[in-house]
């Protein structure tokens, strides 16, 4: 077996991994992608992506996201082909990313799972000493939307760079652990993607709410917030529809997104939007002990 570890996938390494993502999807029941880019890590010289390959096909893959600065938190996913399991794959792609997390000084990660892996294999957290966190996200769906007519007083457009400051107060309010500098940060670098674009809404001329969208088979939303002072005005649900409607129009792709369990109202508002939840997403994070954590050398 060789693993490579990469910055950025090329084109060719993005397709061998969304198959193997297909694969794994088919075998768990599962349906979450995890993030194919390192466009929002804090370090983009670190690798993000280790693969690891038997006779030039794909068997394994792992995923870091590191969007909060070292001694944060880092999101990690590990996949392995159905049929290449329990061959000590998942432990050296770990080991080699793990090497490369300690040099970057980052301590802390939490796994992604979901309720479909977990379910065929409910002894696999005790097993390896992790522990499932009381938060958790389901991920929720829409099919692909019809251009309606538009809500007059509702306007969508991508995020122009001279409406960010005006717009950083509203999304630190909404992401209190994000302070302005990193804020900034996420918005430029989601401003000049190549593969997702920023939306903002307009309300009687005054930004109200904001969304990212990840291009690809299906638009995944993301970051999606209405500012405080517009809240429980109906706002929040008119903004969705109408960003809706705007991708419709340019798009016509499937919808998907995230929502904590801890936020009943947003699920509440997806859910009138037409998403239904799809899966399940866990986070797992090491005990002490456990052979996945970062431990001191």
């Amino acid at each position: 077996m060789q693993i490579e570890q990469t910055v950025q996938l090329s084109q060719g390494q993005r397709t061998a991994a969304q198959a193997l993502l297909a694969a794994v999807q088919a075998a768990d029941g599962s349906a979450r992608d995890p993030y194919l880019s390192n466009q929002f890590n804090v370090d983009l010289n670190m690798p993000a992506f280790f693969l690891a390959y038997v006779d030039s096909g794909l068997v394994g893959l792992v995923t870091l996201y590191a969007d909060e600065a070292p001694g944060g938190l880092v999101d990690v996913t590990i996949n392995v082909h159905p049929n290449w399991r329990r061959r000590g794959i998942a432990s050296r792609l770990w080991q080699t990313a793990a090497a490369v997390l300690k040099q970057a000084s980052y301590d802390q990660v939490e796994f992604m799972t979901e309720q479909g892996f977990l379910a065929k294999a409910p002894a696999f957290a005790a097993q390896n000493q992790l522990q499932r966190e009381t938060e958790f996200e389901y991920q929720l769906a829409a099919p692909a939307q019809r251009p309606e007519p538009s809500d007059p007083a509702i306007t969508v457009a991508k995020l122009q760079p001279a409406e960010i400051s005006a717009l950083l107060p509203a999304y630190c309010e909404a992401f209190p652990e994000v302070d302005e500098a990193e804020a900034r940060r996420y918005l430029e670098a989601n401003l000049h993607s190549e593969h997702n674009a920023p939306y903002v809404g307009h309300y009687q001329g005054q930004i109200i709410g904001y969304c990212g969208v990840d291009y690809g088979a299906y638009d995944y939303l993301f970051g999606l917030f209405i500012a405080a002072r517009f809240r429980g005005q109906g706002l929040g649900q008119r903004f969705l529809a109408q960003l809706m409607v705007t991708l419709a129009h340019t798009r016509r792709r499937a919808l998907k997104l995230g929502v904590e369990n801890t936020n009943p109202a947003a699920l509440h508002v997806y859910q009138k939007a037409g998403f239904q939840i799809e899966t399940t997403v866990y986070y797992l994070t090491p005990q002490a002990g456990s052979r996945w954590g970062l431990k001191a050398d």
